[in-house]
């Protein structure tokens, strides 16, 4: 009777866990792009003037800043991996460019800014100040106390007189 005992159970449930972090890295990145398309068309709209929705209010400046730095990272993550593909050797299958720049675009916009409103919380909804204090007139001193004594030891022979 012959016997195999090849097992790859473990191979075949880590190949199951890595097919299914890819999909999630799929999903998220397809998430991620519709945001940063929304958002970018939110910052067009807000180019000139500023753009209320509710209580959010988009600045021009904060547009854009937006799609500037989604500009930015849609041209350094190509070039970085232009890089990288020289540096180590790899081949890039050409139908891949529109994703790294699409990538690049989402990773420049949302990703900054998502590191950006970490460092700077900012409230939502209008910002209350706190009314200042009333300024009271300068008091009279008032009569001093005598400076601190400590009590002796013999306290009850004197209270005693």
């Amino acid at each position: 009777m012959a016997s195999q005992n090849n097992d790859n159970s473990a191979l075949m449930g880590l190949a199951f866990v890595g097919a299914a972090l890819g999909i999630m890295a799929l999903f998220l990145f397809a998430v991620l792009a519709f945001i940063a398309f929304v958002l970018t068309i939110m910052a067009l709209l807000a180019w000139n003037a500023p753009l209320k929705m509710g209580n959010v209010i988009v600045e021009p400046h904060e547009a854009r800043a937006f799609v500037a730095r989604g500009l930015v990272g849609a041209a350094v993550l190509p070039v970085f991996v232009i890089f990288c593909a020289i540096l180590f050797g790899i081949p890039i299958n050409d139908d891949y460019w529109g994703y790294i720049v699409l990538g690049g675009y989402v990773g420049g916009s949302i990703g900054l800014e998502m590191l950006m409103a970490d460092e700077n919380p900012q409230p939502i909804g209008p910002v209350v100040m706190p009314a200042p204090e009333p300024q009271l007139p300068p008091q009279e001193p008032t009569a001093q106390k005598p400076p601190f004594q400590y009590a002796t030891w013999d306290d009850e022979e004197e209270n005693r007189s």
